[in-house]
């Protein structure tokens, strides 16, 4: 237990388990952070939270982890009644559950309502094209939920369209957004960089294993080259993608050419994951080339597992982002600071790295980091 954080994942807690913890929770000012995943409470556990929630005035608890815990459509009424009028409540995690699109009625009618909730995660909660259209047609009225995971859900070109609109109509409030290992494909992708062109408020974009290839590639560099915000673009591959039954993006070394476009021309973006796309000793010249005239991009991940290619060239990646990393940190320390004569390059490298993890792992991801489970 640290930082306000309680950590019991996978600690085999069952449905009798939770009411006598959160008995005992009610006498705790220090917990802030309850992490209950894999310990499948079912719905004695969503009935015991749902009543901490709605009852306890004096709850200091803002954030649940409650992955796989076999919560249901019943299990999601008591809990997004409870949360729907909260003010503690900024985060709730609940990938893993057979939510269903049934079940995202009840988050849905919960978002139009809440105005606190802040990140929401549906990864693997069984939603499909349907339960993604009743999201965020609930999203068009809530102006507070900055990340939202809907990654492994079966969305197909269909959910592509409906994302499409959410940008195109001026809705999207969203900081964060990830639908990785997904059946998007190219279309999918295409509609959703068509609503892009329009949105200047996303920060962090997933679209790893969506069986992405050059032409979604050529679809998203147009859209974000003007972007302003962005600063994480991840069409890498996600783990459980063989498991799942997904396929990985292989853009290739014409899409490469794509994302070196996007890294001539795009100063705002931070972060870019091209892991495992096919990506040949070409592609990678291509990518370097293009970071000689970028002063921003401070992570670029596109190595093929087992796959070789020229050390020089990756070297020469390497020492670039690196002194990315060094500006970056040089533009922050020196901001404001009368000695910063005296700071080393050691000192501006090592605050551009802290700056660049936090890209790529934000505080509401390190919040809920466990010892006992990935995320």
């Amino acid at each position: 237990m640290s930082g306000g954080r309680l950590d019991l994942c996978k600690q085999v807690l069952g449905p009798q388990g939770v009411q006598p913890l959160l008995d005992a929770m009610k006498y705790s000012s220090f917990v802030s952070r309850l992490l209950l995943g894999n310990n499948i409470v079912g719905l004695p556990g969503a009935k015991a939270i749902s009543q901490y929630i709605r009852f306890n005035s004096d709850s200091n608890i803002d954030t649940w982890y409650i992955a796989c815990n076999r919560f249901d459509s019943e299990c999601m009424s008591l809990l997004c009644d409870a949360l729907a009028t909260d003010s503690k409540v900024k985060a709730l995690w609940l990938k893993r559950n057979p939510i269903l699109a049934v079940g995202i009625v009840h988050i849905a009618r919960m978002l139009t309502t809440n105005t606190y909730l802040q990140t929401l995660d549906l990864l693997n909660t069984g939603l499909l094209d349907e339960g993604c259209e009743i999201l965020f047609n609930a999203l068009k009225v809530n102006h507070s939920l900055k990340h939202l995971y809907i990654d492994a859900n079966g969305l197909t070109v269909k959910s592509g369209r409906t994302i499409r609109l959410h940008f195109e109509q001026r809705h999207n409030h969203l900081e964060t957004l990830y639908m990785s290992c997904n059946a998007l494909g190219d279309v999918g992708i295409c509609e959703i960089a068509a609503g892009l062109k329009h949105d200047q408020r996303l920060k962090r974009l997933g679209l790893a294993s969506n069986c992405i290839g050059p032409d979604g590639a050529r679809a998203l560099a147009d859209a974000l080259i003007g972007h302003a915000a962005l600063q994480q673009l991840n069409l890498g591959f996600m783990k459980s993608t063989n498991l799942l039954g997904r396929l990985n993006n292989v853009i290739g070394d014409d899409g490469a050419a794509e994302i070196s476009r996007l890294i001539q021309f795009n100063h705002q973006i931070r972060s870019i994951d091209l892991t495992l796309n096919g990506i040949s000793q070409r592609g990678l010249t291509q990518l370097r080339d293009a970071l000689k005239t970028n002063r921003t991009l401070t992570t670029l991940k596109g190595l093929q597992f087992k796959q070789l290619h020229n050390k020089i060239i990756k070297e020469e990646i390497r020492t670039m982002i690196e002194a990315n990393q060094i500006e970056w940190g040089k533009e922050v320390l020196s901001n404001g600071t009368d000695d910063a004569s005296q700071l080393t390059k050691s000192v501006y490298l090592e605050k551009g790295q802290q700056l660049d993890h936090e890209i790529n792992f934000p505080e509401h991801i390190m919040e809920v980091i466990s010892h006992y489970r990935t995320l």
